[in-house]
């Protein structure tokens, strides 16, 4: 058989006719399955779908965008993703094999409404007309709502600022009650592929639940529906709350120790406790309108700060109490718990020193005998001056017993001691109280969802 060139060509035309094309995409079916669906006579988008219409309902996060401690707010901002099964509007996909799928706006199909619960800035419904619809074949409706969503939240302050805190987006339908829909979340938690990184706030974890909500209507009539909790567990960042805050409240702290070594004739004493004073009250204040007024929890760094304030109040009282005893005229006897503060070697001091005073006295009064020996040669003067010399030994532990302000120094030396300790374990107990409580509160709220 001989096969000529126009035979090849006549080959390849028989077999490409064989081949199935298939059709392409055209506005006239669109236009067509339009009009047999949303926009058919027949079609009343008041009406819902079926009895009892399945509403998926999800949660895509974009941003946390702020949470208001004092106000009690978070700020959020994401998409919400509904679908359900609408069959008025599925088509013959055999018919239209190049339709995948059509777009509605609002006005034309059937939706559920919806609305956040618990929105401070709010609750009016959620809708957009500028946004579409997408129908599939098989009837189903995919609805897409990007919102900031501004809610409330309950703020535990109690490990301020080692804190984590649990905070929910409630969606509900009040239009509609559980035998008319049936809402429930598409997964088990906020999707957060998308999420952008927040510098304050670290997300743990998320879930996503259905409760019933039971309403209480005229009559008695008990009408209940269903709402989507959307739940988002997030940690503070405490890098600056601890440079920031911590760091000085600590050093401000052991401030009120440092006053009881400055000297009493300086007369700063005062002064430096004051200002130490001063600080910790405009440092209490600052932290105190960061956080929510709010009885139902305490902060303990709020409690810290109350204590390091007593400590400071109480350490102005020592010292006005040292220069009182300082100053006391040095003819008026120490009493005998001064006399035992004085000698006892409990609070040992390097800086305390006997009286210089009674030691100018005593250099004056050798240099005047051994002047008057000099000049008098006599030995009855001689045998004087020694028998003075002799009573002034016997005298000598009289004349350098401790003064008042030998006392002062040593009361000083004790409150600093007294206050160093204190403040030490204070603070060790109230990280130990901070840290460990607030690691045990965030680990209880991840394991609560």
């Amino acid at each position: 058989m001989v096969y000529t060139k126009e035979g090849e060509i006549y080959v390849c035309l028989t077999l490409l006719t064989l081949i199935p094309m298939s059709p392409a995409w055209n506005s006239s079916d669109v236009q067509a399955i339009r009009k047999n669906g949303v926009l058919s006579s027949n079609y009343d988008r008041l009406v819902r779908p079926s009895k009892i219409t399945n509403v998926s309902v999800a949660l895509n996060l974009l941003t946390i965008n702020y949470m208001d401690i004092k106000n009690q707010v978070l700020s959020t901002t994401g998409w919400l993703e509904a679908s359900w099964e609408d069959y008025r509007l599925a088509w013959d996909v055999t018919r239209y094999p190049d339709i995948t799928d059509v777009f509605a706006d609002e006005s034309e199909v059937w939706r559920p409404v919806f609305f956040i619960d618990n929105s401070v800035s709010d609750l009016n419904i959620i809708s957009d007309s500028q946004l579409l619809y997408r129908i599939t074949h098989t009837g189903e409706v995919e609805w897409e709502q990007p919102r900031m969503f501004t809610t409330h939240c309950r703020i535990d302050i109690t490990y301020y600022p080692f804190d984590t805190q649990l905070c929910q987006i409630k969606l509900t339908s009040w239009g509609y009650s559980t035998d008319e829909i049936e809402l429930h979340p598409t997964f088990s938690g906020i999707i957060t592929e998308d999420l952008e990184p927040n510098g304050e706030w670290l997300l743990l974890q998320t879930s996503a639940k259905k409760n019933e909500l039971i309403e209480l209507g005229a009559n008695d009539v008990i009408t209940k529906h269903w709402e989507i909790v959307f739940t988002i567990v997030t940690q503070r960042r405490t890098s600056y709350y601890v440079t920031g805050i911590l760091l000085p409240v600590f050093l401000l702290s052991y401030l009120n120790t440092l006053v009881f070594i400055l000297p009493v004739e300086s007369g700063e004493k005062i002064g430096f406790i004051l200002t130490v004073l001063l600080s910790l009250a405009v440092l209490l204040t600052i932290i105190t309108d960061k956080i929510p007024s709010t009885s139902i929890e305490v902060s303990i760094l709020s409690v810290y700060l109350a204590i390091t304030l007593c400590f400071s109040v109480v350490s102005c009282i020592l010292s006005v109490f040292v220069m009182s005893v300082s100053f006391q005229e040095t003819s008026k006897p120490l009493p005998r718990w001064a006399e035992k503060l004085a000698k006892s070697n409990i609070f040992p001091s390097a800086w305390l020193t006997k009286c210089s005073n009674c030691t100018m006295a005593s250099r004056n009064k050798t240099s005047c005998n051994v002047q008057a020996f000099n000049e008098n040669n006599d030995l009855d003067f001689k045998e004087r001056s020694q028998t003075e010399k002799v009573d002034g030994d016997s005298q000598e532990p009289e004349s350098s017993s401790l003064s008042w302000s030998e006392v002062s120094r040593k009361l000083d030396r004790l409150f600093f001691y007294m206050t160093f300790v204190l403040i030490t374990l204070e603070t060790i107990v109230f990280l130990v109280i901070l840290m460990i409580g607030g690691s045990v509160n965030s680990q209880k709220l991840v394991n609560s969802l």
